[in-house]
């Protein structure tokens, strides 16, 4: 269960350290088991933003943090 919306759980998770706020399920940044590293960036834009529900730009650093051993799966 990411912050508003679940998707699907993989066999394989990585031990994360993360540093997030208390209001929702991803992370402003962290580091696993495997050294990879990532940091939340805002970028603003014009583009109108979609009504449904999706994964936050912090719930991305999370799974990536979780489920990739390198940068580049990341």
């Amino acid at each position: 269960q990411c912050t508003y919306i679940e998707i699907d759980q993989v066999p394989e998770t990585y031990a994360v350290v993360l540093s997030r706020p208390s209001w929702l399920w991803g992370a402003e940044m962290g580091a696993n088991e495997h050294g990879v590293c990532i940091g939340n960036e805002a970028v603003w834009g014009r583009e109108e933003v979609c009504d449904e529900e999706a994964l936050l730009g912090m719930d991305l650093v999370r799974l990536g943090l979780e489920r990739a051993d390198t940068a580049e799966k990341a």
